[in-house]
């Protein structure tokens, strides 16, 4: 099971944050205080002595949130506002990227060796959406159909949950929050059967969802890429667009749902 409930089960967190109902997040009023996660990390005591109890204190952070589903691990680290969430800077991206490799080891990173920048072929920008949905990425110029817009070079693939919940204690709470979000659920593409969580590590995170299959002009393109030989990995404009156009994914062309994280 990669996690239960929504990501999603009704196992709770170690220690203090046994005591705390799950819910989404969304609401400053009832969000957990620093008990769990400050910074992603269990709380110390830095007035103890005891050299036992400080080992004990060790444990714990190494164990932040091992049990927690997707729901308490958004109370954990106090996640709100999402909609109101500034783009990540290109430091931050830097931060998630070696903090991902740290989780998973360099052998298994789907991101090594990493690099800066973005993993976008065409002009873009990143930043407000408007209309409730957060923040965006949108077309600095016309992009034709059938053009490669981005790859997945910043594609971080993980291989079981607890690797996932150390990178989410391992890196700064917002951008936890951020991954929280735009992380999904999959089915592995080797055996099309053991279940993975990936995110993207890049503006491309930011795609938002289509409505519906017509809106969406973003994608896999299989007739683009039989004409690259198959070797592209990446998502090609589905039909022209105009310089200022939002991007827009459909995310059930690879996100599993919330089946995918049982």
């Amino acid at each position: 099971v990669l996690v239960s409930s929504s990501f999603s089960s009704s196992v709770g967190i170690d220690g203090e944050c046994n005591n705390k109902s799950p819910h989404s997040g969304t609401n400053d009023d009832n969000v957990m205080a620093d008990e769990c996660a400050s910074s992603g990390r269990g709380r110390t005591d830095p007035g103890r002595q005891d050299p036992k109890e400080d080992e004990e204190d060790e444990d714990d952070d190494k164990m932040w949130c091992d049990e927690c589903d997707w729901e308490e691990l958004v109370e954990a680290l106090g996640c709100t506002g999402i909609v109101h969430r500034s783009v990540p800077t290109d430091e931050e991206f830097m931060v998630m990227r070696r903090a991902y490799e740290s989780a998973v080891g360099a052998e298994d990173s789907t991101i090594s060796p990493i690099v800066g920048g973005h993993s976008f072929l065409v002009p873009h920008r990143a930043g407000p959406a408007g209309g409730g949905k957060g923040r965006g990425i949108f077309a600095a110029a016309p992009i034709a159909r059938g053009e490669a817009v981005w790859t997945w070079r910043h594609m971080a693939v993980f291989y079981d949950v607890y690797e996932f919940r150390e990178f989410l204690g391992s890196i700064p709470k917002d951008n936890a929050c951020d991954v929280i979000y735009w992380a999904y659920p999959h089915k592995d593409d080797d055996d099309g059967v053991t279940p993975r969580v990936s995110v993207e590590l890049d503006h491309t995170a930011l795609c938002n969802d289509a409505d519906n299959e017509g809106e969406k002009n973003v994608g896999r393109d299989l007739e683009a890429e039989a004409k690259l030989g198959n070797e592209f990995e990446g998502a090609h404009a589905m039909r022209d667009i105009e310089e200022g156009e939002e991007l827009l994914c459909r995310y059930t062309d690879f996100d599993a749902g919330e089946d995918g994280w049982e």
